[in-house]
């Protein structure tokens, strides 16, 4: 899911961009196998998959939302859409969300906007 997510945020970009750096892809990826790798390692990854799947009907039925609010600094986050933010381009740190050696549950927070709270 995360993998496909970050093949097609990639095709986004070069669609606005233009063609990116290989060093600039191979980042992408990298981190992102790493960031997945501390997820499954730490026992978070159905976590984040209900977190996805939280946002993803958010987005669906319509609800205006903010967040999540403070995070968004790992590209598994963007790449499944929960972000919109691109850690890579804004240097954000993964240990921030989550850190390997100081394991505890991520924290996610959408606030959802008062109109669009009820749908």
């Amino acid at each position: 899911m995360a993998t496909a997510g970050l093949e097609r945020r990639l095709v986004e970009r070069v669609k606005r961009e233009g063609e990116l750096p290989r060093a600039l892809v191979e980042e992408y990826r990298r981190r992102l196998a790493y960031e997945l790798s501390v997820i499954e390692k730490t026992g978070f990854a159905s976590y984040f998959l209900i977190v996805a799947d939280f946002i993803a009907g958010r987005r669906t039925n319509g609800s205006r939302w903010a967040g999540p609010r403070q995070r968004g600094r790992e590209p598994g986050r963007y790449c499944v859409r929960i972000t919109e933010v691109d850690p890579i381009r804004y240097k954000l740190l993964f240990e921030r969300f989550l850190n390997p050696e100081r394991v505890s549950i991520p924290t996610s927070t959408a606030t959802s906007a008062r109109t669009g709270a009820r749908k």
